[in-house]
């Protein structure tokens, strides 16, 4: 695979299904110091992909704005390698990408620009969660029935009758650890840990029912105030309580949280011991300075530092891998049918997690000591391979989730009632909350709302642009104007540092298609690459190795293709129009008639209470009209590809800040 220079950008196809990385642009000369950014066009796919979808990349985070079911735009912050898989691969799309050369400065500019929003949002959003917590606990106090919390981190432990089902050996190992964590504590601190037991019942006690209004200026370049949260206070306390139960009682792990087996992957070597000892000694040091920590949130961090202390014990005592189970409570569970239906794909994955946890394993001893993160990597990895190994064993549910995994089991605890607040009191501040909190919620959604041409996931792209390379701000991060005035930013900046400008809110440019057009032809393109969907790719590997019309027909259509399976998400239709060329509007005919006949056949099930297809036939009519006049929209998607190897990193982008990664090979739908 090679890049193709600007201003000659005719793509090269991949060898296999996204199987290569992006290689760094051409080289610079010397006197041309350079960072580059790269844009992508995502083409389009049925469904809420049907106008095509952007992203800029900062090499290994892709930035790119999602339609959320409230009405809003979001901005999301992905690993590279994980874009690519899902919408080169699973969502079957092929990807445009356009390398821009800028200065390093300039890429420093837009990166903090970029990475400001996505975080400010996050905030923005967790203030509105938190304040409708509060919402929920005030609503349940006035009606005199105080609600049970789930407190993260006290699943972990369990409770004095469960503490019986775990197995001597192991519950001997778990209280002479944490008794070994009491001692240093108290050799540390005297009678710390009674202290804070007192001042966190105190605390419990004295909690009042005084939520503070939601800040009423809300725009994406300024940070909200903090405001204290009474829900999240309670269970902060809540779970402070807990960890010194734990601590002082002598608790055990829930068994139910434990992963242990004897399989070969999981066998630890002399040196895996020796780094996970070298870890439990680090972690128990910092646990001792938690337990004095004046966080909010040391309770909830303590609980999970001692499960995992407990963990490395019964790892460096039996030579076999033991961790935490790491999914979230509300992970996506795939049930024994859709396991069953896919059971092909499963050897494929489970290598693919075999592969991660012999990474993750080699990382462990690579280097001194084992960080957290480390550590996380670790617990991710095997996690993700026992999950996958008892799903291809047996056909078990198997549970999916997106990014590094951290535990946090949660364990339902009772909310104190506020005795010091009267039924008058609790509902004049429930009212007032509510009101604050109902303005909040329109402030959001006119903020960051949807508009199909003045603010989707290109316009916001371009705008970001512009603002964090507006003459008048510092960058885009403090003191730039408000993105929800919908203004048409200035152009200066852009022109100055990129050569040209895409203006958000001129002509066409909020359509992906023509967004890319504009960017070859304002910025400065050094390189251009079309990475080929799955589907395409794998078809070039036939032809270049069989008959050419032996493999259209074969390949053209759903019955008899060898590279695509018929996918619960994706519409009825019968051929593949996107290569289809001269013969589309003839291919989408007879999908216009797949479509409505699935969907007559849906209706006559309707009675038995089958309603997927009828779904599925609509939108395969619905999807078939375009190809009539030629126009290609449907490409199928996949519930496997093989993964995406390793995006490498920019060119020169060592000039640019670096953000902490998030997961990104979560299921995406955008809109826009």
């Amino acid at each position: 695979m090679r890049w193709s220079r600007a201003p000659r950008r005719a793509p090269t196809l991949l060898a296999a299904a996204l199987g290569a990385t992006l290689l760094a642009a051409p080289s610079l000369a010397a006197s041309e110091p350079a960072a580059f950014f790269d844009y992508l066009h995502v083409e389009a796919n049925e469904g809420s992909a049907s106008g095509g979808h952007a992203a800029i990349r900062f090499g290994d985070e892709t930035y790119h704005f999602q339609y959320h079911p409230e009405g809003v735009l979001r901005l999301h912050r992905d690993d590279a390698d994980g874009f690519l898989h899902v919408y080169g691969g699973l969502q079957n799309r092929d990807v445009h990408v356009q390398r821009v050369r800028v200065a390093p400065e300039t890429a420093t500019l837009l990166r903090r620009r970029f990475n400001h929003r996505f975080l400010l949002e996050e905030q923005q959003f967790a203030l509105l969660d938190a304040l409708r917590a509060d919402r929920d606990l005030l609503a349940a106090q006035a009606a005199g029935s105080p609600p049970v919390l789930a407190v993260p981190g006290a699943g972990l432990f369990a409770s004095a009758l469960d503490a019986d089902a775990a197995a001597c050996d192991d519950a001997a190992l778990d209280r002479a650890t944490l008794a070994a964590l009491r001692a240093r504590i108290e050799e540390q601190h005297g009678d710390l840990l009674a202290r804070r037991a007192r001042e966190t019942r105190r605390a419990l006690a004295e909690l009042r029912p005084v939520v503070a209004a939601p800040p009423e200026d809300v725009a994406p370049h300024r940070y909200p105030a903090s405001a204290p949260s009474l829900a999240q206070r309670t269970i902060e306390l809540l779970a402070a309580e807990a960890a010194l139960d734990v601590l002082q009682h002598g608790a055990v792990l829930e068994p139910r949280v434990v992963r242990a087996t004897s399989l070969p992957e999981t066998a630890l070597a002399a040196d895996e011991i020796e780094a996970l000892h070298a870890w439990a000694r680090q972690l128990e040091t910092q646990l001792v300075a938690l337990a004095a920590s004046s966080r909010p949130d040391w309770g909830v961090a303590l609980l999970l530092g001692m499960a995992r202390l407990a963990t490395l014990a019964r790892s460096i005592a039996s030579g076999q891998l033991v961790v935490l189970d790491a999914y979230p409570e509300d992970a996506t569970v795939l049930p024994e049918e859709h396991v069953r239906a896919h059971a092909q794909h499963l050897p494929a994955l489970l290598d693919d997690a075999r592969a991660d946890l012999t990474a993750a394993r080699r990382a462990l001893v690579a280097t001194g000591g084992v960080p957290e993160a480390k550590y996380t990597a670790l617990e991710t990895a095997t996690n993700r391979f026992l999950e996958l190994h008892d799903a291809t064993l047996s056909g078990a549910p198997l549970r999916v989730a997106p990014g590094p995994l951290l535990p946090g089991r949660s364990a339902p605890r009772q909310a104190p009632t506020l005795e010091t607040a009267s039924k008058e009191q609790l509902g004049a501040r429930l009212a007032a909350l509510e009101a604050s909190l109902a303005r909040y919620e329109a402030r959001l959604r006119e903020v960051y709302a949807y508009d199909l041409v003045r603010r989707n996931c290109v316009s916001e792209i371009f705008r970001e642009i512009a603002l964090a390379l507006d003459d008048e701000g510092d960058g885009g991060v403090a003191n730039v104007r408000s993105t929800n005035e919908l203004r048409a930013p200035s152009c200066a900046g852009s022109r100055a540092r990129l050569g040209g400008c895409v203006a958000p809110d001129e002509g066409l440019h909020f359509i992906p298609f023509v967004s890319a057009r504009a960017v070859a032809s304002e910025y400065d393109v050094a390189a251009s690459l079309e990475l080929p969907s799955y589907r395409r790719a794998r078809l070039e590997e036939m032809y270049a190795q069989e008959n050419d019309l032996l493999v259209f027909l074969r390949e053209s259509n759903v019955l008899t293709s060898t590279v695509y399976e018929p996918n619960d998400e994706d519409s009825a239709f019968l051929f593949f129009t996107d290569d289809a060329g001269p013969l589309r509007p003839l291919f989408g005919a007879l999908n216009l008639a797949a479509g409505l006949g699935a969907g007559a056949v849906g209706l006559a099930l309707l009675p038995a209470g089958e309603t997927d297809l009828v779904v599925a036939g609509l939108r395969g009519a619905l999807f078939s009209v375009p190809e009539l006049a030629f126009v290609s929209l449907r490409k199928g998607s996949f519930a496997y590809v093989p993964r995406t190897p390793r995006v490498e990193p920019l060119a020169a982008d060592a000039a640019s800040p670096s953000a902490s990664s998030s997961s990104g090979a979560a299921p995406l739908r955008e809109q826009g």
